[in-house]
């Protein structure tokens, strides 16, 4: 009737229909916190014929459209990076997931990625299982750098390879030191921001994501100390194919042994071990070879103190 009376609207029951149209319909649901992880399940089922939404994650914006036309259905999906998204496709007669991978070259946001599948059978659609529980983190320990061996003898790789590798180790050393004192971005003349731009060219997206990165983390009171040689990441080069004389594209395998803690009281806040694979590309810039885009296409939590996973030679190294 219009009356305003002393009561409050801030109640689940109407929270609860914005939710059911965020996770039901539009088909956004995280599996991990901070959406690291998550499920788009289109609800074909719920009576409407075109849904669209969007929601804020720390990476970036997470958007869904899809909508069903005669007998097909379409989805379109942003993932930014850094969120590992999975398309639950099972009640459209196709396979039960597809994983959501970047496309071309790397970017703000992944590239939209359009799915077309058959048209739903709603009276048998069934929602998709939660994923396992995480192990419990057993005991943090300090990183450490993988030994070497024998089949390591960098002498002996294709040149594309030893390219890759000295960028990628750069790479590693300067973010490693990063992952220490994320205040440094705050310090224009800090000369490790000198040695950055010998690494990766300013104004790249990979630049940036590194920055908007380690300014979250310095706001949310974190880093990942590590002590002398040790480092917060090691990437190796797992192929490299020479594009062009100034152009090497490369898939690469990751680990990433670095604990997270508190700059206030030292606690750990994290100790997952990132294990992740992906593509790349170096450009050789004024003469300096440098690390244009590093494009994440899977990522796995293992548990803490986990070894490094990773082949710890290239499989190939070519030119076209």
């Amino acid at each position: 009737d219009g009356e305003i009376r002393p009561m409050s609207f801030n109640h689940y029951a109407p929270g609860s229909v914005d939710d059911w149209l965020y996770r039901r319909v539009a088909g956004i649901r995280s599996t991990s916190p901070g959406f690291r992880t998550a499920v788009i399940e289109p609800g074909f089922d719920t009576g409407v014929d075109h849904a669209k939404a969007h929601v804020g994650t720390p990476y970036g914006e997470l958007a869904v459209e899809w909508r069903r036309s005669g007998a097909t259905a379409s989805v379109t999906v942003t993932v930014p990076y850094g969120v590992d998204a999975s398309l639950v496709a099972g009640a459209c007669g196709g396979a039960a997931s597809e994983r959501v991978e970047p496309l071309g070259e790397v970017g703000r946001l992944r590239p939209t990625t359009t799915a077309v599948l058959a048209a739903p059978d709603t009276s048998a659609a069934a929602p998709a299982s939660a994923p396992p529980a995480a192990e419990p983190p057993a005991t943090p320990v300090g990183s450490q750098v993988p030994p070497t061996t024998a089949s390591d003898d960098r002498s002996t790789w294709p040149a594309p390879a030893r390219a890759v590798d000295d960028v990628l180790g750069r790479f590693d050393r300067v973010v490693t030191r990063f992952h220490r004192d994320p205040s440094v971005f705050q310090r224009a003349a800090d000369p490790l921001l000198v040695e950055w731009a010998s690494v990766v060219p300013p104004g790249a997206v990979l630049a940036d994501d590194i920055r908007t990165q380690l300014l979250r983390r310095l706001n949310a009171g974190e880093a990942i100390p590590a002590n002398g040689n040790e480092l917060a990441y090691v990437h190796h080069v797992t192929d490299a194919t020479a594009e062009t004389e100034d152009r090497i594209s490369f898939t690469w395998c990751s680990w990433s042994p670095g604990i997270v803690a508190s700059t206030r009281t030292g606690e750990v806040v994290d100790d997952v071990v990132g294990h992740s694979t992906g593509t790349g590309l170096i450009d050789r810039i004024g003469g300096t070879w440098m690390l244009s885009s590093l494009d994440e296409v899977t990522y796995v939590g293992l548990p803490p103190a986990s070894n490094d996973p990773c082949p710890t030679r290239p499989t190939n190294g070519s030119a076209r």
